[in-house]
C-alpha cells in the first residue's frame, strides 16, 4: 500500500495498491520444483532444477529478468524507466552458477510481439567481503522496433553501519529506418545508514538522460526512513525531489507499506 503526495500545481494525494505477489511452489523432490507467482503486475511461471555442480541451478519458463542492483523501487532510474520492471516478465531459459566467490546468471528469452529475434542477457560479478562488484549485459535483436543494447556495473559494500550501493547504466536503442543509433544514461548512488532499533536512513541520488542529448537530463534525489514498527511490516516514508534540465522541479511525499508473510 502506497499514500503519496504530488507537490504540484494542483497538489493530490492518493491511496496506490503497489505491487502484489503471492508465490506458489511445489518441490517434486529436494532439487526440483515448480513455482508461480500469482501478481497483479508480471506473471512467474516457471520450472527450477537445483543442486547442480558448481551451485548451479536451471530455470525454464516465464520470469523476471536479472540485471543491475534489483532494486524493490521501480521509479528508480535504473529500474523502470530504463526497461527494467516488475511489470516485465519474458519467456525462455536461464541458468545460474555460484562457485564462491563468483556468481553469474546466463538467460535466453523470446523476442517482443511476432518478431523472431531473440533476447540474451548475462547478469554476474564477484563478492569479496565486504565489498561485491558485478556487471550486466542485455542485447534485443528486433528488425521491427530496433535493435536493443544495454550494459552497466553495479556494486555495493558495507562499512561500519552504513552500506552503499551504486550502479552505472548505459544503453543503445537503433532506429529500424535510419539505422541510427539513440543512447541513454542511468546512474545510481545510495546510501543506508543502520540508526538502530530496526530503523534505517536512506540517501539516494540518480542522474538520467534517456536520448544522450542537451535538455532532458533529469537528476532523482530521494531521502527516506525505514523501520518495522511490528515483525514482518515495513514502513517507508520519504520525499522525492526530480530536478530537471529545463521544466519545473517534481516533488513529493509517500508513505510505503510493505507486509510480508
Amino acid at each position: 500500500m502506497l499514500y503519496q503526495r504530488d507537490e504540484t500545481a494542483t497538489p493530490q494525494d492518493n491511496f496506490l495498491l503497489g505491487r502484489q505477489e503471492l508465490y506458489f511452489t511445489c518441490f517434486l523432490n529436494k532439487s526440483v520444483a515448480a513455482v508461480y507467482d500469482y501478481s497483479n503486475t508480471a506473471k512467474e511461471v516457471y520450472g527450477i532444477i537445483t543442486g547442480l555442480p558448481w551451485n548451479a541451478y536451471l530455470k525454464f519458463g516465464t520470469f523476471q529478468l536479472a540485471y543491475g542492483l534489483m532494486l524493490a523501487d521501480d521509479n528508480s532510474y535504473i529500474r523502470a524507466p530504463f526497461g527494467f520492471s516488475f511489470g516485465r516478465s519474458d519467456t525462455g531459459i536461464e541458468t545460474g552458477f555460484y562457485p564462491d566467490p563468483f556468481f553469474l546468471k546466463l538467460a535466453v528469452f523470446n523476442g517482443a510481439g511476432s518478431d523472431d529475434g531473440k533476447i540474451l542477457s548475462s547478469w554476474g560479478g564477484i563478492n569479496i567481503s565486504p565489498f561485491t562488484i558485478g556487471g550486466s549485459f542485455y542485447n534485443e535483436d528486433s528488425s521491427v522496433n530496433g535493435d536493443v543494447q544495454k550494459s552497466g556495473v553495479f556494486g555495493w559494500g558495507r562499512f561500519w553501519r552504513i552500506v552503499g550501493l551504486g550502479e552505472y547504466d548505459r544503453g543503445y536503442t537503433q532506429n529500424p529506418a535510419t539505422g541510427s543509433w539513440d543512447r541513454a544514461i542511468a546512474i545510481h548512488g545510495s546510501l543506508e545508514a543502520d540508526l538502530g532499533n530496526s530503523v534505517y536512513l536512506r540517501l539516494t541520488r540518480e542522474f538520467r538522460n534517456p536520448s544522450y542529448a542537451v535538455g532532458d537530463e533529469s537528476v532523482r534525489n530521494v531521502v527516506g526512513i525505514v523501520f518495522y514498527p511490528v515483525q514482518f511490516l515495513q514502513v517507508l516514508p520519504q520525499y522525492t525531489l526530480i530536478q530537471p534540465v529545463s521544466g519545473p522541479n517534481q516533488n513529493s511525499f509517500n508513505v510505503d507499506i510493505h507486509e510480508f508473510f
